[in-house]
């Protein structure tokens, strides 16, 4: 009570020393509580959506859904390269692989490999097609093939194993984890984990815990994205499954006034910590599901699967928040030898090529330089060898 009436003098003092300062400041606090507290419960989600994506997103999802992009929309696995397309350094062969060589069914080649992962298995389109893992690991004996798509999760490289790949009967399987695994797994719209990203605004259905049971979400792709950004129904569902809907929320409250920008910092702030901190159990169940489901299937077909982690800059280098905090790159794939999972950890094999970083790191501190990727596919050789 003391502080209230503290408030109120100090108020009232404020009014008679600078009456047009005071009613600003009421005016403005007004202004935040009603665009916080009241305006999401009036203003139409189609109206916040569509500030949140922006008009540059918005026309990327019509080319995307229009085929006119390097990426297709497919109701199995969310979206796939898009066949026989050749942009700069960008080129996908007829079957949607980033590969040197033309491909057959079956290999004339001793040993078969197919890589599946994100842009960081197949080196995004900063390189060639000659400077990618899979085409420095081909010799006289191995062919490989590149199915890597951008912004793929674990998870849509097990649909399309299943869906596409199994077909091409690989000897060996090498299956992309990289450094933030759990973050793709637990994302339906890709738009709510990385709003930054205006080229790819994708939806893909992921693996969800419901009583117990591991299932997987069945929307209707192409049909939701269709109705962006009047889709009340795929709002709810992602509200009620997409693990980074908070973000759009957060937006919906936070995002328009000075105050709500501070609140929306703080509250990525402690999303960041908790993700650091806190023991993911469903994505980790989640996760311990696919890679199973990789080893059972593609063993029941004769393909051994081999689980290539890749690390991000900041899990390379270690530097100084590191000491503070849990090292997720190597608690994860601890988990997965523990397991018995067969694992290629890369962060070893590049600290032991004594090569700087910025020798093996792109610009964007993510993916890897040609140099990288030839150091990665040599040591895959050696245990192809072995």
């Amino acid at each position: 009570m003391e502080i209230i009436k503290i408030v109120i003098e100090k108020t009232i003092a404020l009014r008679k020393s600078a009456p047009v300062l005071c009613i600003s400041l009421i005016l403005w606090l007004i202004v935040e509580t009603f665009v916080i507290f009241i305006a999401p419960f009036f203003v139409p989600d189609s109206f916040y959506l569509s500030l949140y994506l922006g008009k540059e997103a918005m026309e990327q999802t019509n080319l995307f859904l229009n085929k006119e992009d390097i990426l297709l929309p497919d109701n199995n696995v969310g979206w796939v390269n898009k066949p026989n397309v050749k942009i700069r350094n960008w080129k996908i062969n007829e079957i949607g692989a980033r590969s040197k060589e033309k491909i057959q069914n079956e290999t004339i080649k001793e040993h078969r490999v197919v890589f599946l992962g994100s842009s960081l298995t197949n080196g995004n389109t900063h390189i060639t097609n000659e400077e990618t893992i899979s085409a420095y690991l081909e010799n006289e004996q191995i062919e490989s093939i590149n199915f890597g798509t951008m912004m793929y999760s674990i998870d849509q490289s097990l649909l399309l194993y299943l869906n596409k790949v199994k077909k091409y009967n690989p000897d060996t399987l090498i299956v992309e984890i990289e450094t933030g695994v759990l973050n793709g797994i637990k994302n339906n719209y890709i738009p709510f984990m990385i709003r930054s990203e205006k080229n790819l605004q994708f939806l893909k259905n992921r693996f969800v815990i419901r009583k117990g049971i591991i299932t997987l979400t069945d929307l209707d792709i192409i049909k939701e994205l269709s109705s962006i950004p009047n889709n009340k129904n795929l709002l709810k569902f992602l509200s009620e499954n997409d693990n980074f809907y908070y973000n759009y929320n957060n937006f919906k409250r936070f995002g328009f006034t000075p105050i709500g920008g501070f609140f929306n910092w703080t509250f990525k702030k402690i999303n960041t910590f908790k993700k650091d901190f806190i023991y993911d159990q469903e994505g980790e169940l989640i996760l311990n599901h696919i890679m199973k489901y990789f080893t059972d299937e593609a063993g029941n077909n004769g393909t051994k699967v081999m689980f290539l982690y890749l690390p991000n800059r900041s899990a390379l280098e270690q530097k100084w928040k590191y000491k503070y905090l849990p090292d997720k790159y190597g608690l994860n794939l601890e988990k997965a030898k523990n397991k018995g999972y067969i694992t290629i950890d890369v962060r070893e094999v590049l600290i032991s090529s004594k090569k700087n970083p910025s020798e093996l790191y792109a610009e964007d501190q993510n993916h890897y330089t040609p140099l990288a990727n030839k150091i990665i596919a040599e040591h895959i050789r050696r245990l192809l060898i072995l």
